[in-house]
């Protein structure tokens, strides 16, 4: 688990988006959970992630104790068709829990990453959001790397442990 101050991200992404803004589509954008299409962003989650598909629907539409913030949530569109999202949910005034980081595979690697974190980042820090709060796996090590760069750090480790079924 790790913790992120959410101050550097405008400062660290914005050049870079800057400087990749010529690759975004036109008909793309960055809008609200709640304004997005609910099926959509659980199918690209079941997609990419997995997971249960009626508790995955529930956070979704904010019928779950533990529902995604609709407003701190934010889905990448390219026209109507959902490429992206970050599903978080606020813990306190100051701290969101980012559950899952999304972008569709066809985009990933480039542009769509940055711009739906900073966007993301921007719209919390306009909440009063001062740290984000999220899980990864050591195999993700871009998302270590990034976190470190941007003063993040780790505040606990777990270890998943597995046997191979014969």
């Amino acid at each position: 688990e790790h913790m992120l101050p959410v101050d550097q991200f405008e400062p660290q992404l914005a050049p870079l988006l800057d400087r990749l803004q010529h690759r975004i589509p036109h008909n793309a954008q960055v809008i609200p959970l709640y304004q997005a299409d609910a099926v959509a962003v659980a199918r690209l989650h079941m997609a990419e992630l997995g997971g249960d598909s009626e508790v995955l629907r529930r956070r979704i539409l904010g019928e779950s104790a533990d529902a995604f913030s609709p407003r701190l949530s934010r889905v990448l569109l390219i026209g109507d068709r959902v490429m992206g999202c970050i599903l978080a949910r606020r813990l306190s005034k100051e701290l969101v829990f980012v559950d899952a980081n999304i972008v569709d595979p066809a985009i990933r690697g480039r542009w769509a990453n940055i711009w739906l974190k900073l966007a993301s980042t921007q719209n919390a820090m306009q909440s009063g959001v001062k740290r984000f709060r999220f899980n990864t796996f050591d195999h993700y090590g871009d998302t270590r790397s990034f976190t470190e760069r941007l003063g993040g750090v780790t505040t606990r480790t777990t270890v998943l442990m597995h046997r191979l079924l014969k």
